[in-house]
């Protein structure tokens, strides 16, 4: 339900889905994406790979937003994927 792109060195969310378990868990625009289960990614296509996963099961996210540091538990669900930029 998030999208992520590569901005200099960081996996940045592009976008998130609203309705979406994401938004619901706080997830914004923006936010720096410092880890998925304790694993940065390298590459967005890295990112999706980590974050896919059975519906419902979760997976844990650091995130900084304004310079601010925050751990996000995500609940995962289905969803088509994101168009290829």
């Amino acid at each position: 339900a998030v999208r992520v792109v590569r901005r200099g060195d960081d996996m940045v969310i592009d976008d998130v889905r609203t309705p979406s378990k994401a938004a619901r868990a706080g997830l914004r625009k923006g936010d720096v994406l410092l880890s998925i289960a304790g694993e940065r990614p390298l590459a967005p296509s890295q990112a999706r790979a980590m974050l896919r996963g059975a519906s419902g099961t979760r997976v844990t996210l650091r995130v900084k937003r304004g310079g601010v540091t925050r751990t996000v538990e995500l609940a995962r669900e289905e969803f088509p994927e994101w168009p290829e930029d």
